[in-house]
């Protein structure tokens, strides 16, 4: 599954991965630190965008080392 079809001309942000969880639904999302203060920041301005991360179950990020 493709999530950021647009890679070529498009940055991820902390907006396009609110669209992402809110057209894609998953539980969990792990994601970057600089994602999570994006968020941060929207929930400080009282964004209603950033209000689909209530329906996650689960959120980390940071690196992972897979094994």
């Amino acid at each position: 599954m493709v999530i950021h079809a647009e890679t070529a001309d498009t940055s991820i942000s902390p907006q396009l991965m609110l669209r992402a969880i809110r057209e894609l639904r998953p539980t969990i999302v792990n994601t970057v630190p600089w994602i999570v203060e994006g968020w941060c920041q929207m929930l400080q301005d009282k964004d209603p965008d950033v209000q689909v991360v209530k329906d996650l179950r689960y959120i980390s990020y940071g690196y992972v080392h897979a094994s």
